[in-house]
């Protein structure tokens, strides 16, 4: 099992049919600032092995 967080309700830019995983980070980070709360600088030294979006239908659990 590896140590996964989960966030929902982040918006997903799906114009080109797929957002692209470095859009996903971008948006994941700008989470974690502005929703969070979380400082810039701790923000930007979070390292992400895999950055996966899910199915269009929430995931629940």
């Amino acid at each position: 099992m590896r140590n996964n967080l989960v966030f929902t309700n982040i918006p997903e830019d799906n114009s080109s049919g797929s957002e692209p995983p470095e859009v996903t980070e971008r948006k994941l980070r700008n989470h974690l600032e502005e929703k969070l709360k979380i400082a810039k600088e701790t923000a930007d030294a979070m390292r992400f092995k895999r950055m996966h979006r899910s199915p269009s239908h929430p995931v629940h659990g």
